[in-house]
């Protein structure tokens, strides 16, 4: 094949791919929507399950690996499965976040446009935690229980939040920018994300579209 058509062929598969791209993906500039289509078939397929290998991997890789990450969904566009302990004592599992509507933001005491949001996040969860919404805030930092629990007292934040481990971290890509949020609908699969403080009326229109559908 001569350079001419090298070119040509090169050119059509990157026409494709953008193509491809706008197609599963709606970007906003406050956050990027992206088509259930393309993941429920991954995320949802019942035969799609964790095989032994994956398993004894995620029980002796520490931190998690690479493996873990491929056995645990694909995450960020599938919800990670994976144990999310809270600091008030909670556990959500995979098996108590089935059929739930899940917003995980990734955040830090110390980062401002994260204090920014908390009010809106706070209103959020407040408004749907009885709808079949879970909001899980992964905290990057590493304050004590008192001074977590008078940081939340100063910034009204009331929903659960879950220290970081290597092994949700690595599930998220470990995202440069916080806040980052990733919320998922019914089965698991990503719908919205976005790099930075969100927004209450995006985020209430998210949820809103997200709680009305049916888990699958």
């Amino acid at each position: 094949m001569n350079s001419k058509s090298t070119a040509v062929v090169a050119g059509v598969s990157i026409l494709a791919g953008v193509l491809t791209f706008i197609l599963v993906q709606k970007v906003t500039k406050k956050g990027v929507k992206v088509s259930v289509k393309t993941a429920s078939a991954k995320c949802n397929d019942k035969k799609n399950k964790d095989t032994a290998e994956c398993k004894r991997a995620h029980n002796t890789q520490k931190p998690a690996g690479p493996t873990v990450k491929v056995c645990t969904g694909k995450a960020p566009q599938c919800l990670a499965k994976l144990d999310y302990k809270t600091t008030d004592k909670g556990l959500w599992t995979a098996q108590n976040l089935k059929g739930k509507v899940v917003m995980v933001n990734v955040w830090a005491t110390w980062c401002k446009p994260c204090i920014r949001e908390i009010p809106a996040l706070t209103k959020a969860y407040a408004a749907n935690k009885d709808r079949g919404f879970v909001l899980l805030g992964v905290l990057i930092d590493d304050p004590s229980d008192e001074k977590l629990k008078g940081f939340s007292l100063r910034t009204g934040l009331e929903y659960p939040v879950v220290r970081y481990t290597s092994e949700i971290l690595d599930a998220y890509e470990r995202p440069r920018a916080i806040p980052t949020t990733f919320i998922y609908d019914r089965g698991g699969n990503l719908r919205f994300r976005h790099a930075g403080p969100v927004e209450s009326k995006e985020l209430s229109e998210a949820l809103e579209e997200l709680l009305v559908e049916k888990a699958p």
